[in-house]
């Protein structure tokens, strides 16, 4: 066979996909629609829980305390909720200890244990230091991360970087390496959502093909270079990608791609690795265009 050269060609959606956490079943599907476009059949809904929310103390038990998420949330027959270490949460009677949750009243309620949330037994949280903890903080007495808040003054350290310095005034935002809880539950009818960002660039050869497939795509996020000393940087600290970011895989200026970016790695003692390994930059201010 005469040789032909090889040809790379991608098709990305920039959606997400769920299925039951446990044993796979009732997936979500990706499939193209009569008009040639992409669409997801969602039977899942699924939620970060993040500071769009607003959070209330509700009660306590022996080395825990119950919360509530207030929000418009159905009475699923089915729900899951992931804590940020990745252990999913036990569904059922919130006296018998932290780490489980139940929907009542379309409000979902979480029992936190005291060591993880840093509150001490007979300390009922305030709404805001409920949200900190959900943004990644855990609340302690002044003095020792070891002891757990009981009166005097706070301070807070992040639960997944506790190598960072603590703070006293009660936090308002969350960080990179923090992984938020996450609710999940089955949709009463399934729905069909358009994907909103895809490429249908790929392309087929003549007999045999090689198809990777793969996730965790990004497709042309919007995003404004920093100027550091006349170069231009994108996911660094001054330019950061909304998510923390393995690699650039291509830049594009008016949907044409733009050459003059470098795509580059960066080592692991970079200060801004928090951002991900993956950035890219022009070392030369004429080389920019800012439209």
């Amino acid at each position: 066979k005469p040789f032909t050269p090889q040809q790379r060609s991608m098709l990305a959606f920039e959606t997400e996909l769920s299925a039951h956490p446990v044993d796979g079943s009732n997936p979500d599907t990706l499939f193209m629609g009569d008009d040639g476009l992409p669409y997801v059949l969602e039977k899942w809904a699924k939620f970060a829980i993040t500071d769009e929310f607003v959070f209330g103390y509700n009660n306590k038990g022996d080395g825990f305390k119950r919360v509530e998420i207030i929000g418009k949330f159905p009475n699923a027959q089915l729900a899951y909720m992931q804590k940020f270490n990745g252990m999913l949460l036990t569904e059922g009677n919130w006296a018998a200890g932290a780490d489980r949750f139940n929907i009542e009243t379309n409000r979902p309620y979480v029992t936190i244990a005291n060591t993880d949330s840093g509150w001490g037994q007979d300390y009922n949280p305030t709404q805001d230091e409920i949200k900190a903890y959900f943004l990644g903080w855990r609340m302690y007495q002044e003095g020792s991360r070891e002891t757990p808040y009981t009166s005097g003054k706070r301070q807070w350290f992040k639960i997944n970087k506790p190598s960072d310095s603590s703070v006293a005034d009660t936090p308002t935002t969350s960080y990179p390496e923090w992984t938020p809880y996450r609710l999940q539950y089955l949709k009463a009818k399934p729905t069909v959502e358009p994907v909103r960002n895809y490429e249908l660039g790929a392309t087929l050869s003549a007999g045999s093909n090689m198809v990777e497939v793969g996730s965790g795509i990004v497709i042309r996020e919007s995003v404004s270079a920093w100027n550091k000393d006349g170069n231009f940087y994108i996911n660094a600290s001054g330019s950061p990608l909304k998510y923390r970011c393995a690699s650039i895989a291509d830049v594009f200026h008016h949907h044409t791609k733009d050459y003059k970016w470098t795509l580059r790695q960066r080592p692991p003692t970079d200060s801004d690795i928090a951002l991900g390994t993956g950035f890219a930059s022009i070392t030369n201010a004429s080389g920019f265009d800012p439209t």
